[in-house]
Order: structure tokens, then C-alpha cells, then sequence
């Protein structure tokens, strides 16, 4: 399953002009989930004469998206660790500087969640990251099969972060925010894939498109919100403070269903990514990123 990024304003006219800022067209919608099938219950043994014991009763039918998404272990594992890394510096005007910075930001990544992952019984394998070309096919073999207008998206096969070459802007500064924001978002949905929530969520049998649309809507914000809880834990790090601080929140608020031009509603409102984003960057916790047990109005 293709996972594409969720979608960036067609145009951000206050922020270009605050910050000179350049602002990239992203994400597709999502192709059909697999349906689960029903464990099927025991057919009744009809008593004999005799009595004897009777069936057993049938093994309860579990519904993946309760016992995965709402009740994952990963909400109790505790707060993002503050962590070692090392990051090159960069300008960010080459799909080269790009790829160096996004890899040192993976491998920082996986130093902060990997303990988190093990807290919830669950394993956890490294991510990749590679660049594609949108238009021309992949330029790497790990990004196959691209969203048309993406900026980015997780591959789950191979667990592989995939980037458009052309997504950078011609801003440097928020560029670097942005792609901090970008990377930590598609690793938020590598999280979700190590503790089992993207499988069960790929597992939903669904009745309609409303109800789909809402999941994928939770699906798409906790991704957000893992991610602005490790970049809230390693705010310093990452240089989110001051000017560069009030340009990310700016963007996360800014990031949303009502920029699709497809009118698609599946990653959620500016409003509700801005909640979930900001809350989690505050608390540095997984804890605030249950989106699958918090109100509709929460994820609209």
C-alpha cells in the first residue's frame, strides 16, 4: 500500500509573503484498503439424549482497529527521548543535499522511537529513504509507482521514505522546516506500520466512504502528530525555536484538506492537523496522538 503525504496549500499567500516562502503541491488519494475476513462462528452441536458438555462458545470477534489503533501499547511507552544526532548542514537546493539531510534525520529518528516500539511488543526495522521524479517514472526502484501530485509518501514494502526531487522550494530556510516537517510526518507512518496500526488500519472492513474517509483521516493526522512529537523532544536539535519555530507552527497550520484541489477529504482540516501538531509538539509524547479515539469534530 501506497501511503502518499497529506496535502500542502496550493498556494500560501501570508506566509510566502512573511517569509518568502515557497509552497509545494502534494499528495493523492489513498488506494483501496484490503478487507478482513470474519472468523466464522462454530455451528451449534444439537444435545443428545445423554447429557454431556456443551460447545464451546465462539471465539469473540475482534475488531483490528479497536485493538491496534485505540488501544496500541505505544500511547503508554512514554515521551520521545531527547537524542545524539548529527546533521549536516545543508542549503537544501539540490536533491542531493535533500537526501543527506533526510537520512541523517531518519537515523536520528530511529535512535528516539526504536526504544518506544520495543515498550510496545513490538519489533522494529530501520527505514530508507530515496528520491523519485514525478512524470517520469521512478528514479529509484524503492519509490515505485509515485501519487501524481506528491510531495512525498511511505512505501511500506521495503519501509522506504520516498521524496520528490522537485519538492523543494526556493526559500532555503523554509525548506529545511518544511523538510523536517515532510520526513518526520512520513516516519510517523513508519511508526505506525512497526506497532501494527497501519496493518490493522489496512485490514478495515468498511461500509462506505464516509466511514473510510474519517479513518484515513485519523490515520493521517497521528502520522503528524508522531512526528511533531519527536520534533517538539528535539526542538533544539532541529532549530525549532524562535523565528524558525513560529514558521513551522505557521505550516502546520496551514496544512489541510481545504488546499486539495481534487476536493478529497482524507488527511484532515488545517484546523485538525493544526491541533494534533502543536499538542504533540508540546508534549513530546505519543500519548497525545490517539486520534482514533477522540471526537469526529477532532478530526474533520
Amino acid at each position: 500500500m501506497t501511503l502518499p503525504k497529506r496535502l500542502l496549500p496550493a498556494t500560501i499567500t501570508a506566509l510566502c509573503l512573511l517569509f518568502a516562502a515557497a509552497c509545494t503541491p502534494t499528495d493523492a488519494a489513498q488506494k483501496p484498503l484490503v478487507s478482513a475476513t470474519p472468523s466464522p462462528k462454530p455451528t451449534p452441536t444439537k444435545p443428545s439424549v445423554t447429557p454431556r458438555t456443551p460447545p464451546a462458545k465462539p471465539m469473540p470477534v475482534i475488531d483490528p482497529v479497536d485493538e491496534s489503533t485505540k488501544g496500541n501499547k505505544l500511547y503508554a511507552a512514554g515521551k520521545v527521548a531527547l537524542v545524539p544526532c548529527t546533521l549536516p548542514t545543508v542549503v537544501l537546493r539540490s536533491d542531493s543535499e535533500m537526501l543527506k539531510y533526510a537520512r541523517a534525520m531518519v537515523a536520528c529518528m530511529q535512535k528516539a522511537w526504536t526504544p518506544l516500539i520495543l515498550k510496545s511488543d513490538a519489533y522494529y526495522g530501520g527505514a530508507k529513504v530515496a528520491a523519485y521524479s514525478l512524470g517520469k517514472g521512478p528514479d529509484s526502484p524503492l519509490c515505485d509507482d509515485p501519487p501524481n501530485d506528491s510531495g512525498a509518501f511511505y512505501q511500506p514494502q521495503g519501509s522506504v521514505i520516498c521524496l520528490d526531487r522537485k519538492s523543494l522550494g526556493t526559500d532555503p530556510e523554509f525548506a529545511l522546516i518544511d523538510l523536517q516537517e515532510t520526513v518526520a510526518h512520513e516516519f510517523g507512518h513508519h511508526v505506525q506500520m512497526s506497532v501494527g496500526i497501519l496493518t490493522s488500519y489496512d485490514m478495515r472492513d468498511y461500509a462506505g466512504s464516509t466511514e473510510r474517509l474519517e479513518d484515513e483521516r485519523r490515520f493521517e493526522l497521528q502520522a503528524s502528530c508522531l512526528g511533531a512529537a519527536f520534533l517538539g523532544a528535539n526542538r533544539r536539535t532541529f532549530g525549532l525555536t524562535g523565528r524558525r519555530l513560529e514558521i513551522w507552527r505557521y505550516l502546520v497550520r496551514h496544512l489541510g484538506d481545504e488546499y486539495n484541489p481534487k476536493h478529497i477529504r482524507d488527511h484532515g482540516s488545517r484546523t485538525s492537523h493544526g491541533y494534533w501538531s502543536l499538542r504533540a509538539f508540546d508534549a513530546g509524547n505519543p500519548s497525545a496522538c490517539n486520534t482514533f479515539t477522540a471526537p469526529a469534530k477532532r478530526v474533520s
